[in-house]
């Protein structure tokens, strides 16, 4: 029987030792179908902490092997880009995980069954206290409206996407948490993430381009990920005032501008993905009419990627500025007439 061999890709960045150790503890204990084999691929990002560090508390035995390729500091897209291109040429599947993510012991094994032989895409859920992923996202939890995805195989947590809905589906939330990822490689080693998107987007874009390409997409409402602690970009931007918000606000502006331009997206997609860059731009301009936002706005780095990720950005401000200030009198106006009627 030949091998089915998947290549794991790992972006590592963390500036705590013991993280990378967790996460390729839970990769080697995987409960693998006979004659699977795992090229783990760790790309150090220009780590502050080297991996090395780990490596010592871990062993991988045959036929599963694993490699470190180290690169200055580009961000996660370009980490994982980095791993994509150099996937064996006779891997047959590729799945992601974060350094500071575990993966439950069946979680391989769930995907391969899952994808089978004519379905290239799969996720499923992921832990995120006090609750999961999925139990947040309108996709997995509405009641109402025409079935979006059916069951599949029979399996009571296997469900696979309504074809004509996929893209719709992926692009209007963020459905698949990266380190719950698995794919069918011949189907997709073309594609890698926008790097320009490092701050916030490379992935969901990624997945709406596959849906895009793909279609045959199932997932499971298992809950084989767990999200970790570690270095986490996203997580960490979300003081509303800070550079750091405004770069991840600027990266779904760009995104969003880039999810709408995909060939094939439907209209009533396309008309979402630019209602939210809309509304990306509304918030960074809004932030920026605080003192301490504006400052944060002019940091040198955060400057430059306002302007990269959305071009003519400070040349709009002021009419945006002037929309603000006007809906907010509006807003006044409506609320004094109330009072007086009231």
């Amino acid at each position: 029987m030949n091998a089915v061999r998947i290549a794991v890709i790992i972006p590592y960045f963390q500036r705590e030792a013991g993280i990378l150790s967790g996460c390729l503890a839970s990769i080697a204990g995987q409960r693998l179908p006979d004659a699977t084999e795992l090229d783990m691929i760790v790309i150090d990002d220009g780590s502050p902490v080297p991996p090395s560090v780990d490596l010592e508390e871990i062993m991988i035995d045959p036929p599963h092997s694993l490699r470190i390729i180290t690169q200055p500091n580009r961000g996660p897209g370009a980490a994982r880009n980095t791993g994509l291109d150099n996937v064996p040429p006779d891997a047959a599947f590729v799945a992601f995980i974060d350094s500071d993510d575990r993966w439950a012991p069946d979680h391989l094994a769930t995907a391969l069954a899952m994808l089978g032989e004519d379905r290239d895409f799969y996720f499923c859920d992921s832990d995120m206290p006090p609750s999961t992923l999925f139990a947040g996202l309108d996709t997995f939890t509405r009641i109402d409206g025409p079935s979006i995805f059916a069951a599949l195989d029979g399996r009571p947590d296997a469900f696979m996407f309504d074809p004509a809905e996929v893209t719709h589906c992926m692009a209007r939330e963020y459905l698949c948490q990266t380190s719950t990822i698995v794919f069918r490689w011949p189907c997709f080693r073309d594609l890698r993430f926008d790097t320009r998107l490092r701050y916030a987007g490379e992935d969901w874009l990624m997945w709406v381009r596959m849906a895009q390409r793909s279609r045959r997409i199932c997932f499971s409402t298992a809950v084989n990920g767990q999200r970790g602690e570690g270095v986490n970009l996203y997580r960490g931007a979300h003081d509303r005032l800070s550079s750091k918000n405004l770069r991840r606000l600027a990266s779904m502006v760009k995104a969003n501008a880039l999810m709408a331009a995909e060939p094939g997206i439907d209209r009533r997609t396309r008309d979402m993905c630019q209602a939210r860059q809309k509304a990306a731009r509304t918030e960074i301009a809004g932030i920026m009419m605080h003192p301490a936002g504006l400052r944060s706005a002019l940091d040198p780095e955060t400057a430059r990627s306002l302007a990269l990720l959305d071009e003519g950005i400070w040349l709009q401000l002021p009419s945006r500025w002037a929309s603000l200030i006007s809906a907010k009198l509006s807003a006044r106006r409506n609320r004094a007439r109330l009072g007086e009627t009231a």
